[in-house]
């Protein structure tokens, strides 16, 4: 294949499953001895998670660069720096992961000869009029599109348009047992059964479901023992107040732990007892790809985009509906959701484990990219 020079590009590097992608996705390409800058639309920050994925890109030798536009600002500036950005560096093709990025990105597809594509991430979209509107009468006329699951395609195509499902991937890492760790860091004691959730503090994650199951669990059936770790990244906004608010009046409140945005992702997985994940919609989702991989049992919220995928994974669970007394239901009726070892599961997972690998992920996208 002919070397490429591709530009990665996503609104920032912060906790995500699209930046997970892109960051694992860049470091392929790299591998396959194409070029490969990743650009980001937003500032730097002092995420955690950033910072440890730029360490990682610029360790494969893959240069990572901010366009330095503040968060929610509308920057015209913003196209004077990407068109001298495309003129100094003179890309084959041009990947975008965000709807921000193809807004600023959009214009220069009639000025340069560079292929432009964008993978699609979710199953919903901005409720913004004007970017549906954008996206099915301009976009297509120069992007060509990737969805990231069947169901992304599904839910999208007829406003974005036709394009190619190619299933999101992770690496592999080596999973390291830290539960002595998190026992004394959070206050747990060493007896108790620890959930794990990642995400961010959304709406869409719908954690606030997370936190009342817990009251119900701990007041039905664990007389206190069990304790739920939420990691993930939160904004100051009415939805956080509401639910802290929530939090703090349960008599269970010591039990769950906002831990915030973390690096250990895979750590945390393997060294929890179950992996629990109740949102109301996604796209692929990259965390439960991760915890897959670590041999955690998994509850999922019974939407179309996690049973399509995960419906026949070995210890893998879901209530009826995604209410607090269905989830409740699938405890009691499963008592040994905990008694198996990780390394067992992982055994049983290998077929799914090597099917959504990053490798094959990369090899897709390299035939696309090569087709176009």
């Amino acid at each position: 294949m002919k070397k490429m020079k591709i530009l990665e590009v996503i609104a920032s590097l912060g906790a995500g499953g699209a930046e997970t992608l892109l960051k694992d996705l860049a470091i392929g390409i790299k591998k396959h001895n194409h070029e490969v800058l990743v650009v980001i639309i937003d500032s730097f920050s002092n995420d955690i998670s950033e910072m440890s994925k730029i360490n990682q890109l610029f360790e494969n030798g893959i240069k990572v660069i901010s366009l330095n536009r503040k968060p929610g600002e509308k920057s015209l500036f913003l196209f004077f720096k990407i068109y001298k950005l495309l003129k100094e560096n003179k890309p084959t093709l041009i990947h975008i992961h965000s709807f921000l990025a193809s807004i600023y990105f959009f214009p220069f597809a009639f000025i340069f000869k560079i292929k432009f594509v964008q993978t699609i991430h979710n199953t919903h979209i901005s409720e913004s009029k004007l970017l549906k509107l954008a996206y099915s009468k301009l976009f297509h006329l120069k992007f060509k599109y990737t969805y990231c699951s069947d169901e992304a395609y599904l839910s999208l195509n007829k406003i974005i348009g036709e394009g190619m499902v190619i299933n999101n991937g992770i690496a592999f890492h080596a999973n390291q047992n830290i539960r002595e760790f998190i026992t004394q860091k959070y206050e747990i004691p060493t007896n108790s059964l620890i959930l794990l959730n990642v995400g961010r503090i959304t709406k869409q994650k719908n954690q606030l479901l997370l936190i009342d199951l817990i009251e119900n669990l701990n007041t039905e059936l664990y007389e206190g023992t069990l304790y739920l770790l939420i990691c993930g990244k939160h904004y100051n906004d009415s939805l956080y107040q509401n639910i802290k608010l929530h939090h703090n009046q349960l008599k269970f409140k010591n039990n769950i732990k906002f831990i915030g945005i973390q690096d250990n992702i895979n750590d945390l997985m393997y060294s929890s007892d179950l992996y629990i994940s109740s949102s109301i919609h996604e796209g692929l989702p990259i965390t439960v790809l991760e915890a897959m991989n670590t041999g955690v049992p998994l509850i999922l919220s019974p939407i179309k985009e996690h049973l399509n995928v995960f419906r026949d994974l070995e210890y893998c669970y879901f209530p009826k509906t995604n209410a607090v007394s269905s989830y409740v239901e699938l405890f009691k009726k499963n008592e040994k959701l905990f008694a198996v070892s990780k390394e067992e599961i992982i055994n049983k997972r290998d077929s799914m484990i090597k099917k959504f690998s990053i490798s094959a992920t990369v090899s897709n996208y390299l035939i696309f990219f090569k087709n176009l």
